[in-house]
């Protein structure tokens, strides 16, 4: 799948409680290409209440991340850099 066609299906939805679902805002934010003026997809804006959502799942993340011992926490950062190398030609595409 191209970034574009990631870009398409991603669009209207947020990032919320370690899923992607769609908004209850009704409007959001045209993403284009300035290169080839093509509409790449839209960012969802979120209502307040998800707002309010997002933050308390951090509030809760940061405690567990507390909780959590060095080695742990080391394993996942090393598992983010993970995904991001793997992730990087993908990443590459979409910011050219």
């Amino acid at each position: 799948m191209t970034m574009q066609e990631t870009f398409k299906q991603l669009s209207g939805q947020i990032y919320l409680d370690g899923a992607l679902r769609k908004s209850a805002a009704s409007d959001g934010f045209v993403v284009v290409d300035p290169a080839t003026e093509d509409v790449n997809g839209e960012l969802a804006f979120a209502k307040i209440e998800e707002v309010d959502e997002a933050v308390a799942n951090a509030h809760h993340a940061q405690k567990v991340w507390d909780r959590m011992n060095g080695l742990k926490r080391s394993e996942e950062l090393h598992e983010v850099a993970h995904r991001f190398r793997e992730l990087s030609p993908k990443l590459a595409e979409a910011l050219t």
